[in-house]
C-alpha cells in the first residue's frame, strides 16, 4: 500500500514566481536598462521552473513503505562486522577461550515468574558457546548473565551475539551498554533503544525514518543490555520494572549484572533464566595456561607457577587467576619468556589485590612492548599507528579514568550509601562539557557573527552603490537573526556528533532539488520583502500625495537588500541537509567514524558557506557594474562571511568544540594533541573497547585502577575537634535589647560575624563590606558590578572562614550570546590584608558557599550544572564533586567538618519530597536523605544549618521550618513557618529563620523536641538574613530596606 505526495509549499510558490516572471517578459511591465536584465530574468525563470518540475515529479510518487528485510539484513551485516572487528582486536575471542562455567540459579530472589524447567539445560561453559546459544534460542526466553568483577560477563554477552548472528533468519543481536540509559530523559526503555540504534548504526534510517522503531515493534531485535550494575542503583528497580512492561512477553533479551547489584535491586527480569559465573579452579587455570605454553619455550619459572596452582592451595595469586580477569591478565603481562614466579612471593605480594594491583601497572608496558607500532602499508587491529612511551599512556589514560570518576551520573537520584559521580563511557563530543568552565558559544561567537554581518552588509553596499547604505548594513544584520532562529541548541556542548556522507553519486539529483527549493524560499522571501516595502511606501504615497515612483523602487530595494542573506543562510543549510541524508551502505557508528563523520558535516558547511557567499557576493557587484577588483573583494568578504555563518549554524558543533577541548588540555599536558588518534590506538592495543562510538576502559577494574592512581585529592581526613562550646543558658528565658541600627548604602543579601565578634560582613550589589559593630567601614571587596547586579536583580555572596583568615566571594559576568547575567569566578582572599590568593573556576551561578570547620576546604554549590563542588583553599584544587537534580541553594558543613548537608531545591519536583541531604563530605557517598512529612507543603528546601554538637540539622524553605536529628534522619520539630536563612545560636538552643516576610523568627529550641518562640521582629520590609555573634550574646537582623539591626541577648 502506498499514499500519493502532496504538492509542497516551496512548489506552489515556485510555480508563482515562474508565471511572474514570464508574465513580465511577455508585457514588459518592469523594464531595467541593463544588459544583465535580460538574461538574469530568463536564468530566474529557468531556475524557478525547474523547482517546480523537480516538485510536481516528486508529487506524483507514490511513497511505498520500506520492507523490514532490506534494512534486517543490513543491520545482521553491521552488527556483524562491529563485532567481529571488536572481539578479534580488543578481547581476542577464538583464540584460547577461557572454560568459564556458568551454573543456572534458579533461586526465587532471581526469577520472577515460573522456574525453569523442562529438558533444557543452562549450564554451559565460555569455551563451548553453541551450545549455550543454542539453549536460548530455542527456548524463548529472556537470559540474565551475572558474575563477580572480572568474571567474563561482557565476554560471553559478545559471544552470544557472534553465536546468535550465524542464524540467517531469526532475529538480530545488538549489544548495547545499559548503563548509558538515563531514565529521566528516557522514562520508556523503548525510545531510548531506538535513539541509541539510530546513533549507533547511522544506516537505519536511509531504510525509513522509524525503520529501527518497527524492528523493535516487530521483534527483529535481540537487546543484549551489558553492564546493568553499572547503573546508579537507585535507578534499578525502575530500569527492571520498564524492561518487564515495556518488552512483550515472547520478546528474548541478554541482561549481564554484577551479581550484587542484581539482587539488591529487589526486582527481577521477567521469564528470565538466571546463569552466574563459577569461580575457576586453580588447577583448571593451571591447563588453560598449560595448553598456550606448550606451544612455546617457556621461562623455567612457568613450571613452578603452574605446579604451585595445581596443588589447588589457597594463595593469592590462585585467588587473582579464579576470575577471567585476572587469569587475562598474567598471560598479557607474563609472557612466555618471563619468569612470573616472583607472584609467588608472599612478602611482596600477601594479597590478592596487591597480584592485581602490580599486574594492572606491568599491563600497559607489557601490551606496548608486545604490539610494536604498524609499518604505513599494514593493517593490523592489534598494532598502534606510533610508538608510545609507557608512562605517556598510564598518565594520560589515568586523567581520562579520573575525568570520568568526575563525571555527574545522568539518574534521578542517588542511592544511600553509594556516590553521584562516576561514569564509565566516554564520549568524546563531551569533552568540553566535561573541561571547560565556559565552553562555547559564548559572547566570542556572537561578536564574530556580528562582525562579519557587518562586513557583509557594508562591503556590500559600498561597492553596489557607490556609497554606504544603511539598508545593505541591516540587510548584513538579519544574518544574525537567522543565527539565532536556525542554529538550533544554543548550548554547542551538549551537540551530539552529526552524519554526513559526501560521496554524490545518484544523490546528485537530491542536492540540486535541496539547492533550488532553498533558492526559491530565499527569493520568495525577498520578493515578499520588497513587495511589502512597496505596498506599504505606496499607502504613504498615497496618503502624502507623493507619487509612486519610491514604492516602485522599494519592489526593487527590497530584494537587493535581503536576497544575498537570505540566500546564504537557506542554501548553506540545504547542502548541511543533503550531506545529513544516511546511505544505505554505511557501518555500524564507531568512536573514530562519528569524530570524522562530524567533522565532515563541520567542514561541508564551512565550505558550503564560503562558497556560496563568494558566488551570491561576487555576482552581485559584477551584474551592478562593478569592477574586477570590486568584485574579488566582495567575493573575499563576502566568503569570509559565509563561512563565519556555516561555522555557527546547524544543529552538530561536536567536533569544533571537542577540538578546542582537546587543545586546551594537550597545552596542560592532561591529554595528547591527536587525542583521538591517540585512544584509536590504545583500542587496538586492547586497553579501551568501543561499544557503538563510545569508548570505555577494557574492564571496570582497570578503569578503577587508574582512577587510583592519582594522588587522591580526597586523602583521609580526620574528624577535627569542633570548637570549645560555647555555654549552655540557664533556663529558657532569652530577652533581646534593641542595640543599634546600622543604614547601608545598597541592599544587603547575606551578613556574617567575623570570628572574633568584634566585626560585621555583609555583602550587597557588587561588594563585601567588613565594618566594626559601629558600622564603620573597615575594607571593602568589589567583586562585580552594581549596575548588573541591580538592572538584573541579582547579587553576589561571600562567606569567612571560621578561623578569620580568609573571605571567599563570587563575581558575575554578562553573557552576550545568552543576555544573562551569569556568576562563574569564585576568589578566597585574605581577610586582613584584601590580597587575592586563590581564583577558582566555577560551571555556572553560585548558589550557595560554606567553609569547612577547619578553613581548609570551601563547599560550592552550582546553578547551570547540577552539582556540589569541594574545594581545597590553599591551591584551588578541587577535591570533590557530588552531583544533585539542581544545585541545591543551601549549604552546611558539620562541626567535625567529616559530612556536609544540602537542601533541596524546588526543581525536583514533586516526586521527590526530601528536603535535605546528608553527604560524606570526603568520599562523596550519601548518607541520609531527610524526607519531608507533609509531601502536600513541600516546595524545595532553601537553607540548612548544623547545631553546633552536630546532632540537630535544621531545614527550611518556601513553606515549612524542620529540626531533624542528623544521625538518624527523624523530624522531630516541624513549624509552619517559611524562611530564606536559619542559624542556630553558639550554644544551640535558640534558632533563628529570616525571609519570605517581613518577621524575623526567634525560636528556644532546647534539646530539639519542643520549641517556644521568643522573638518576632516586625520590621515592615522583607527580612534577608540574620546571624549570631561567636559567644552568643549579640543578634543581627538585615532586610531590604537597607537596614542592619543588632540586638543584644540577655537572660
Amino acid at each position: 500500500m502506498g499514499r500519493r505526495g502532496t504538492v509542497s509549499p516551496v512548489t506552489l510558490a515556485a510555480a508563482g514566481v515562474a508565471l511572474s516572471l514570464v508574465g513580465n517578459m511577455a508585457t514588459g511591465t518592469v523594464k531595467v536598462d541593463a544588459w544583465w536584465w535580460e538574461p538574469l530574468t530568463w536564468g530566474l525563470t529557468g531556475l524557478f521552473g525547474l523547482v517546480v518540475v523537480t516538485g510536481a515529479l516528486g508529487a506524483r510518487k507514490v511513497a511505498q513503505v520500506t520492507p523490514v528485510e532490506p534494512a534486517l539484513a543490513k543491520l545482521r551485516q553491521m552488527v556483524n562486522d562491529q563485532w567481529r572487528n571488536e572481539a578479534t582486536r580488543v578481547l581476542g575471542l577464538g583464540l584460547d577461550p577461557m572454560p568459564v562455567r556458568w551454573n543456572l540459579r534458579d533461586e526465587a530472589r532471581f526469577i520472577d515468574g515460573p522456574r525453569i524447567g523442562g529438558k533444557i539445560t543452562w549450564s554451559g561453559s565460555g569455551d563451548q558457546i553453541e551450545g549455550l546459544a543454542d539453549r536460548f534460542r530455542t527456548s524463548g526466553r529472556r537470559l540474565v548473565v551475572l558474575g563477580g568483577p572480572g568474571a567474563g560477563k561482557t565476554t560471553l554477552a559478545i559471544q552470544l551475539v557472534r553465536e546468535l548472528l550465524k542464524s540467517p533468519d531469526g532475529s538480530v543481536p545488538v549489544l548495547l551498554t545499559i548503563n548509558g540509559w538515563d531514565v529521566k530523559e528516557y522514562p520508556y526503555f523503548e525510545d531510548w533503544l531506538v535513539d541509541r540504534l539510530e546513533q549507533t548504526y547511522p544506516a537505519l534510517p536511509a531504510y525509513g525514518t522509524d525503520m529501527a522503531r518497527r524492528l523493535f515493534r516487530d521483534g527483529k531485535i535481540v537487546p543484549v543490555l551489558d553492564g546493568l550494575d553499572e547503573m546508579p542503583a537507585a535507578s534499578l528497580p525502575g530500569a527492571l520494572a520498564e524492561l518487564n512492561q515495556a518488552l512483550p512477553a515472547e520478546t528474548q533479551l541478554v541482561l549481564t549484572s554484577r551479581t550484587a547489584e542484581y539482587t539488591a535491586a529487589a526486582q527481577a527480569l521477567g521469564r528470565a533464566a538466571v546463569v552466574e559465573a563459577e569461580p575457576m579452579s586453580a588447577a583448571a587455570a593451571a591447563d588453560y595456561l598449560d595448553g598456550i605454553l606448550v606451544r612455546t619455550r617457556p621461562h623455567p619459572g612457568w613450571e613452578r607457577l603452574l605446579g604451585r596452582l595445581r596443588d589447588d592451595e589457597p594463595t593469592p595469586l590462585s585467588e587473582t587467576v579464579s576470575s577471567p580477569l585476572g587469569l587475562w591478565l598474567l598471560r598479557t603481562v607474563y609472557g612466555p619468556a618471563v619468569d612470573p614466579s616472583r607472584l609467588l612471593d608472599p612478602a611482596r605480594f600477601a594479597t590478592a589485590a596487591e597480584v592485581r594491583a602490580h599486574l594492572f601497572d606491568r599491563l600497559v608496558p607489557a601490551l606496548i612492548e608486545a604490539r610494536p607500532p604498524a609499518q604505513k602499508d599494514e593493517a593490523d587491529l592489534f598494532r598502534p599507528s606510533r610508538l608510545y612511551r609507557h608512562e605517556q599512556v598510564t598518565q594520560w589514560l589515568s586523567y581520562l579514568a579520573t575525568l570520568l570518576d568526575r563525571t555527574p551520573v545522568e539518574a534521578e537520584a542517588v542511592s544511600l550509601g553509594g556516590k553521584s559521580i562516576g561514569v564509565r563511557d566516554f564520549a568524546w563530543w563531551r569533552l568540553a562539557a566535561l573541561t571547560m568552565r565556559r565552553p562555547p558559544p559564548g559572547p566570542e561567537v556572537m561578536i564574530l557573527v556580528l562582525v562579519a554581518s557587518v562586513a557583509w552588509g557594508g562591503v556590500l553596499a559600498t561597492l553596489a552603490l557607490d556609497a554606504f547604505s544603511w539598508w545593505f548594513l541591516l540587510g548584513g544584520l538579519g544574518i544574525i537573526t537567522m543565527y539565532r532562529e536556525r542554529s538550533g541548541n544554543t548550548y554547542w556542548v551538549r551537540d551530539r556528533p552529526g552524519y554526513a556522507d559526501l560521496r554524490i553519486g545518484r544523490r546528485i539529483f537530491s542536492l540540486l532539488n535541496k539547492l533550488l527549493s532553498s533558492f526559491s524560499v530565499a527569493s520568495g522571501i525577498a520578493l515578499g520583502s520588497g513587495l511589502l516595502g512597496g505596498v506599504v511606501q505606496a499607502v504613504v504615497n498615497l496618503v502624502t500625495g507623493d507619487t509612486l515612483t519610491d514604492a516602485l523602487v522599494w519592489v526593487f530595494v527590497g530584494p537587493m537588500v535581503f536576497g544575498p542573506g537570505m540566500l546564504l543562510v537557506f542554501m548553506t543549510d540545504a547542502v548541511a541537509e543533503w550531506a545529513e541524508i544516511p546511505v544505505m551502505d554505511g557501518q555500524a557508528s564507531t568512536p573514530l567514524t562519528s569524530w570524522r563523520a562530524d567533522r565532515r558535516l563541520n567542514l561541508v558547511r564551512l565550505l558550503a558557506g564560503g562558497v556560496l557567499g563568494a558566488i551570491i557576493g561576487g555576482i552581485l557587484i559584477w551584474a551592478t557594474g562593478g569592477s574586477a577588483g570590486e568584485t574579488a573583494v566582495a567575493a573575499l568578504v563576502a566568503a569570509m562571511a559565509g563561512m563565519t555563518y556555516g561555522l555557527v549554524s546547524g544543529q552538530h558543533h561536536a567536533w569544533p568544540v571537542y577540538e578546542l577541548a582537546a587543545f586546551r588540555l594537550a597545552r596542560r599536558g592532561r591529554l595528547p594533541r591527536r587525542l583521538m588518534a591517540f585512544l584509536d590506538d590504545a583500542h587496538r592495543l586492547g586497553l579501551l573497547r568501543a561499544v557503538g562510538p563510545l569508548y570505555q576502559f577494557r574492564h571496570a577494574e582497570f578503569h578503577d585502577h587508574l582512577a587510583g592512581r592519582v594522588t587522591p585529592v580526597t586523602a583521609a581526613r580526620q574528624a577535627i575537634a569542633p570548637r570549645p562550646p560555647v555555654p549552655r543558658r540557664a533556663g529558657r528565658v532569652v530577652t533581646p535589647v534593641p542595640l543599634r541600627t546600622i543604614v547601608t548604602p545598597q541592599k544587603v543579601r547575606s551578613l556574617a560575624f567575623g570570628p572574633d565578634g568584634t566585626r560585621l560582613a555583609w555583602t550587597g550589589e557588587g561588594t563585601t563590606t567588613l565594618t566594626d559593630l559601629t558600622g564603620s567601614p573597615e575594607r571593602v571587596f568589589r567583586h562585580s558590578s552594581r549596575l548588573i547586579a541591580r538592572l538584573l536583580d541579582t547579587g553576589p555572596m561571600a562567606a569567612i572562614s571560621p578561623d578569620g583568615r580568609l573571605i571567599a566571594f563570587t563575581g558575575e559576568r554578562l553573557n552576550l550570546r545568552d543576555f544573562d547575567a551569569v556568576t562563574g569566578k569564585i576568589w578566597i582572599a585574605d581577610l586582613a590584608t584584601g590580597a587575592e590568593l586563590v581564583e577558582l573556576s566555577n560551571d555556572g551561578g553560585v548558589q550557595a558557599m560554606a567553609f569547612s570547620p577547619d578553613s581548609a576546604r570551601l563547599a560550592v554549590s552550582d546553578t547551570e550544572a547540577p552539582t556540589t563542588r569541594i574545594w581545597d583553599v590553599t591551591d584551588g584544587t578541587e577535591l570533590l564533586r557530588i552531583a544533585h537534580l539542581a544545585g541545591p541553594p543551601g549549604l552546611a558543613f558539620s562541626p567535625d567538618g567529616t559530612r556536609l548537608a544540602t537542601a533541596s531545591s524546588s526543581f525536583w519536583g514533586r516526586d521527590r519530597t526530601w528536603e535535605a541531604e546528608i553527604w560524606d563530605s570526603v568520599t562523596g557517598v550519601a548518607l541520609l536523605r531527610l524526607h519531608a512529612s507533609d509531601t502536600e507543603r513541600f516546595s524545595g528546601t532553601r537553607d540548612v544549618a548544623f547545631s553546633p554538637d552536630g546532632t540537630l540539622l535544621a531545614t527550611t524553605g518556601s513553606h515549612v521550618t524542620c529540626i531533624w536529628d542528623a544521625g538518624s534522619g527523624a523530624a522531630l520539630v516541624t513549624l509552619t513557618e517559611e524562611a530564606r536563612r536559619v542559624a542556630f545560636s553558639p550554644d544551640g538552643t535558640l534558632l533563628a529563620a529570616a525571609g519570605y516576610g517581613s518577621d524575623v523568627r526567634l525560636w528556644d529550641v532546647g534539646d530539639g523536641t519542643a520549641v517556644w518562640e521568643i522573638l518576632r521582629v516586625p520590621h515592615g520590609q522583607w527580612s534577608t538574613a540574620a546571624a549570631f555573634s561567636p559567644d552568643g550574646s549579640l543578634f543581627a537582623t538585615v532586610t531590604e530596606n537597607k537596614i542592619i539591626q543588632l540586638w543584644e541577648l540577655s537572660d
